[in-house]
């Protein structure tokens, strides 16, 4: 990543936050997105658990980042899997731009259902990019109160981008994607 201080003050002040407010009222369980940093690469990874069945998929976070997107190119399986077609209010939440496969007859308030919504997928340690089909699947994360970690949330789908392989390259070992936080 371009700087390793963004994600680091990223990281201090959530939990500056966590605890300021934790010693101000009774602690309470709340969802908590755990960050570490890998110490072959430097990168910050975290741990989501996504699909149904729920499976553990490690992700580089990329505070700058537009969506989060993961390889489903290599073992990716889901019964919850669905794309997220053009012209609907998600699709255009994302502000994508671009529809793939059969988009012809699509119209507002009728999508196609064969025209998925696409984006681009940004690996920000290789500087490279490619298009990707945007999905909703089930995602999930643990509960915590600070100390340990709890029962699971409830799962929610969450969209988010299905790219290749290729895009892998450069990240931490064992990481199957990027988790962006950026706010655009």
């Amino acid at each position: 990543m371009a700087s390793t201080n963004i994600p680091l003050s990223l990281f201090f002040t959530l939990l500056f936050l966590f605890l300021t407010s934790s010693i101000a009222q009774p602690v309470k369980r709340r969802a908590l997105l755990l960050v570490t940093k890998d110490a072959s690469t430097n990168q910050y990874v975290t741990l989501i658990n996504q699909r149904t069945p729920l499976v553990p998929v490690k992700l580089t976070v990329d505070p700058g980042g537009r969506f989060i997107w993961v390889d489903c190119q290599n073992g990716y399986v889901s019964s919850t899997l669905t794309p997220l077609i053009c012209d609907t209010l998600f699709c255009r939440l994302s502000h994508s731009g671009m529809c793939s496969s059969n988009c012809t007859g699509s119209s507002p308030g009728h999508p196609n259902k064969d025209c998925t919504c696409s984006h681009l997928a940004y690996n920000p340690v290789s500087h490279t990019s490619t298009g990707t089909e945007l999905y909703k699947d089930v995602i999930t994360l643990h509960d915590t109160d600070g100390s340990k970690p709890g029962p699971y949330l409830k799962p929610n789908k969450v969209v988010f981008g299905c790219t290749d392989t290729s895009l892998l390259k450069g990240l931490a070992n064992g990481v199957k994607g990027i988790a962006g936080f950026g706010n655009s």
